[in-house]
């Protein structure tokens, strides 16, 4: 079960020998740490063609120590603020190519269930031309999916309410995400799910292109339910002791319902419309999986 795991690579060499050696890796992102790279320098309220303005959150390199490469929603370089705060953050690189698309997206996106940028700054390197850092969010969706135990209605409903909340505000905001699976649902220890990996996110332009969003997290539904995806990608109650608010909240998601009309089903809310789901639901889930799961840092050891 290697590959369901989050995959871990402590940085305790050189810049030079981890970069040689990350230049072999197979998906794998250097460090941008090259003493010879300069890096240019915003916050999210500046332009990619806007690098001498000095603004809000502006970072560089120098201002965080990498200690390891994580495999969450991609490869992501889990760091520490050289500061007095010595806050963990998760720093992601895109390349020069399409980064003025993905800018724009962190530029719009601020939601609790969506992964923000605090700051993004820019490299001389087309590889890793723009780098994006934000809150560190230890494991995903995926993990759960691993473990043997499977979440309750109750626990379900949290997921899938904290998914929609973040789809409904994206699909508002005129965008569509178009990639979600359960490795882009970051979780954290209190419960909370935030959605990641906007690399696709698109201006949506009919409500067809919103119903693909509602329907991957269908089967982010399904793959928890279940423990693997379902082998012909249909949408469905496969377990006979799931409760009937379930199997129509399923239905609702297999019509293609908008995220709005789907956080006021039964399953999600009471008749008044308020939220029946908690993040204490999810967070007594990860608790009494965590310990005995096959959730697991692998250390890469280098050669």
């Amino acid at each position: 079960m290697k590959n369901r795991l989050t995959q871990f690579e402590f940085l305790e060499d050189s810049p030079n020998e981890i970069e040689e050696r990350s230049a072999n890796t197979r998906g794998a992102v250097s460090t941008g740490l090259s003493p010879r790279e300069t890096t240019r320098v915003l916050s999210i309220n500046g332009s990619p063609s806007d690098h001498e303005n000095s603004v809000r959150g502006a970072t560089s390199w120098k201002d965080y120590k990498v200690d390891a490469r994580v495999k969450l929603d991609v490869w992501v370089l889990k760091a520490v603020c050289q500061d007095a705060t010595d806050r963990v953050v998760a720093i992601r690189t895109f390349p020069k190519e399409g980064s003025d698309r993905i800018f724009q997206r962190y530029k719009q996106i601020e939601h609790q269930h969506l992964v923000s940028a605090s700051a993004i700054f820019f490299t001389d390197d087309p590889q890793e031309y723009m780098c994006v850092v934000s809150e560190y969010l230890p494991f995903c969706l995926d993990h759960i999916a691993a473990c043997s135990t499977r979440p309750s209605d109750k626990q379900l409903a949290s997921m899938m309410g904290q998914i929609l909340a973040a789809l409904d505000h994206l699909h508002a905001l005129g965008l569509v995400h178009g990639s979600l699976k359960c490795s882009s649902a970051l979780v954290t220890w209190d419960g909370v799910i935030k959605i990641a990996d906007f690399r696709d996110a698109q201006i949506s332009h009919a409500k067809v292109n919103e119903a693909i969003d509602i329907k991957a997290a269908g089967h982010v539904m399904m793959e928890m339910m279940h423990g693997k995806p379902a082998p012909d990608d249909t949408i469905g109650v496969r377990d006979s002791h799931r409760g009937v608010d379930v199997m129509e909240f399923l239905a609702g998601i297999d019509l293609g319902l908008p995220a709005s009309k789907l956080l006021m089903y039964p399953f999600l809310a009471y008749p008044d419309g308020t939220a029946k789901w908690t993040f204490v639901q999810l967070q007594n889930f990860l608790i009494n999986t965590s310990y005995w799961s096959q959730v697991n840092y692998i250390r890469i050891q280098s050669d």
